[in-house]
């Protein structure tokens, strides 16, 4: 399906960070964030990688990287040449191996997470991942998935892969039980028998314990008595 493409600056721009005190989940809606962009909803717009983008849509820095997959028996990446894909018409975030002018993926149907595909997120700061939806092959009429459709997903980089069904809940929204991701640390999501896109994330902002600011405003007390004691002892 063609797409057309809006301008990269209109999706990118400073990211607002959750602050460090909110403890209530957010979501984050990659189809509203790229179907925002366009009269129609046949916006499509590529994800640059290493690039944050934020929108009213995606309240937190996030980044979405797309690479090849070693043989799953050996695990791992092969190579980070794909790119991060954003699709319009209710789609979401897939991965394109070849852009071709005005930034389209070629061929128009390899911009899922398809057979030897990575896709890669992560975001800014601390953060537990409540849950990502996901949407299949055939948007917009095809939101949801059959029993035994898949995905894997790795957090270490591609060492340990661990394997999800893409029905664990109504249209693929599949829940991670608040899974804690440092900030940056990406989430791996690998074609396992099912081509998808990555539709919108659940996320929760880990607060700063109310210890460790205390903890930190008594050293910063002890700090500057200690400091003015030595103050007066030379000038004494």
């Amino acid at each position: 399906m063609k797409k057309t493409i809006s301008k990269l600056a209109a999706a990118l721009g400073a990211a607002a960070v959750l602050s460090a005190g909110s403890v209530g989940a957010t979501t984050l809606d990659f189809i509203k964030h790229i179907d925002g962009f366009g009269a129609t909803p046949g916006v499509g717009e590529k994800a640059m990688e290493g690039t944050p983008f934020s929108s009213v849509f995606v309240p937190i820095a996030t980044t979405a990287r797309g690479y090849t997959r070693q043989n799953p028996s050996s695990g791992g990446i092969k190579d980070d040449a794909p790119y991060a894909y954003f699709d319009g018409n209710q789609a979401g975030i897939g991965v394109c191996k070849v852009l071709v002018a005005g930034n389209q993926c070629s061929p128009s149907n390899d911009d899922n997470v398809t057979a030897g595909e990575i896709l890669g997120l992560s975001w800014g700061s601390d953060v537990l991942l409540q849950s990502l939806s996901f949407r299949g092959e055939a948007h917009p009429n095809d939101p949801s998935f059959a029993a035994g459709d898949k995905f894997d997903y790795s957090t270490n980089g591609g060492t340990t892969w661990f394997t999800k069904q893409l029905i664990n809940a109504k249209d693929g929204v599949v829940s991670f039980g608040g899974l804690f991701l440092g900030a940056n640390q990406q989430i791996l999501l690998a074609f396992n028998n099912q081509q998808f896109y990555v539709s919108a994330a659940e996320l929760t902002a880990v607060p700063i314990p109310a210890a460790a600011w205390l903890l930190g405003s008594g050293l910063a007390g002890l700090f500057a008595i200690g400091r003015r004691r030595r103050t007066v002892a030379i000038t004494a």
